[in-house]
């Protein structure tokens, strides 16, 4: 797709709600499309059903069965649920992706990050720990540190999560203790009809309450294209005080777009009775403005990543190549890198 047509869509605007949404039988959750030249989302179909990945009517068969597997679009039939101690977590957290054999020593941090992924066998929806202390191991942590479990994935992982996920999982995932975790950020897309959309929306609610009911610290991770699918989460938000900690995702959107979720960010946080707590992966830009309407917990790969690659982090230069074709161990960068992102960039949150 272009991109110009894709910013435009991704855009709310002033145009008329579409002529082909009046007679949607999902009008009142969606909300419409209010795009140019558009009559319904189903301009968007790519008419191809039987290889399409998206959430459509034009496959009936697969459309009833998909939606009737999370029990319609509506989110207030979930199921209230006690809430779940909230553990402090420190602002800045570090993800690590592996142990190598260029990491010799753990890293000592108060807070490490991990991917869901990184713990879980996607295929058969096992987890591949049994304990806090063989995650620690595995992965170079110090046994003092708090953990979070970050559940940002690309969409093909996030499916297979979805469709081998078992209370059996979930149990073990609650035995390890994770200080926090965010749900899968199941995506919502500019390119599709809005069926896709409404299911994605439903399949994070509903896994954040199957996280919840465990008794897992958990984030909803709150996607959305549209300001209807904004004010959804407002509304779930508002109704269940259980909802303490919702997360976002910046570092896959571009340009303007950054501006646009920040702002539906800043206005969920106006229309809630309480602080929440905002988990983020990337948008370092918004963190002063954020800070003030949310208790903010960044998660930073860039430490790990540079590290791994043997670049430093200097405040003046930014990241400065230390390649050096003898040096196999990374750890003490690793733990220079993560102080110095740390002291970097905790100045920029209020009442940090």
């Amino acid at each position: 797709m272009d991109r110009r047509v894709r910013k435009r869509l991704l855009r709310d605007s002033n145009y008329t709600i579409g002529l082909g949404c009046g007679n949607c039988e999902d009008r009142n959750i969606c909300g419409g499309l209010a795009k140019p030249n558009m009559i319904s989302c189903l301009d968007l179909c790519c008419e191809f059903p039987d290889t399409c990945d998206f959430v459509c009517p034009e496959d009936i068969q697969e459309y009833v069965e998909l939606v009737n597997a999370i029990g319609g679009y509506n989110l207030t039939d979930l199921p209230r649920l006690s809430s779940v101690h909230d553990i402090q977590v420190p602002f800045y957290v570090p993800l690590i992706y592996h142990k190598s054999r260029n990491r010799l020593t753990k890293l000592v941090s108060d807070v490490v990050a991990l991917e869901l992924g990184q713990l879980i066998d996607f295929n058969s929806g096992e987890l591949k720990f049994t304990s806090r202390e063989d995650v620690n191991d595995r992965f170079g942590i110090d046994t003092e540190a708090k953990l979070v479990i970050s559940g940002i994935a690309d969409d093909l992982p996030l499916e297979k999560y979805w469709w081998s996920r078992n209370e059996q999982f979930i149990s073990a995932l609650a035995a390890i203790k994770p200080d926090l975790v965010t749900t899968p950020n199941f995506s919502t897309f500019a390119n599709a009809p809005r069926w896709t959309d409404m299911y994605n929306i439903k399949r994070i609610a509903t896994c954040w309450t199957e996280f919840v009911r465990a008794g897992i610290p958990t984030a909803l991770h709150v996607n959305g294209r549209t300001a209807t699918d904004w004010n959804r989460w407002a509304e779930f938000i508002i109704e269940r005080d259980e909802v303490t900690t919702i997360a976002f995702e910046f570092a896959t959107i571009l340009g303007e777009r950054k501006r646009l979720y920040a702002d539906q960010l800043i206005q969920l946080a106006d229309c809630a009775p309480r602080k929440l707590r905002l988990v983020l992966r990337g948008g370092t830009e918004f963190l002063t403005e954020l800070s003030k309407k949310f208790d903010l917990v960044l998660i930073d790969t860039n430490p790990f990543i540079k590290s791994t690659k043997r670049f430093k982090w200097h405040p003046n230069q930014g990241w400065v190549s230390v390649a050096n074709p003898n040096m196999t161990e990374i750890d003490s960068l690793l733990q220079y890198n993560v102080a110095a992102l740390r002291t970097e960039l905790t100045p920029l949150v209020l009442n940090a």
